[in-house]
């Protein structure tokens, strides 16, 4: 009975086994639909303490950015959890849309498109990714 046992838990964990959704959505996500075209995102509710550019590159991947503003308190200057991100082009924004509601570093991320308007002045100087 206990190889049974054994024999059905090994078969359990190898089809219910999934990697850390960090790292399962660079393989398995699905591109959102961007009839309109949009490179620009909107990111919020990103751990503040802990996010960076190496580790939002990392969790976009393989989509490409070429731009981050990192959206600071007026007061404080410190970085709240929000960016505006631009995309190389729709279909990486598309990938990059995928992951709203995944979680990164233990917060749920919410991620939307950000058409730009006529008074934006976009991209903003000095916010180029250092590697894309």
């Amino acid at each position: 009975k206990s190889k049974e046992y054994e024999r059905k838990m090994r078969q359990k964990m190898d089809d219910d086994y999934e990697p850390p959704v960090q790292r399962k959505h660079a393989v398995t996500r699905k591109p959102k639909g961007n009839p309109e075209r949009i490179t620009r995102l909107f990111l919020k509710n990103m751990c503040a303490r802990q996010m960076d550019e190496a580790k939002l590159l990392e969790f976009l991947h393989p989509a490409r950015v070429t731009h981050i503003q990192w959206l600071m308190d007026k007061s404080t200057k410190k970085f709240y959890g929000s960016a505006f991100i631009e995309a190389k082009t729709a279909e990486d924004a598309g990938s990059i849309l995928a992951v709203d509601g995944m979680t990164v570093l233990g917060r749920r991320i919410k991620v939307k498109y950000q058409r730009a308007d006529e008074k934006d002045n976009w991209p903003i100087p000095n916010t180029e990714v250092s590697s894309s």
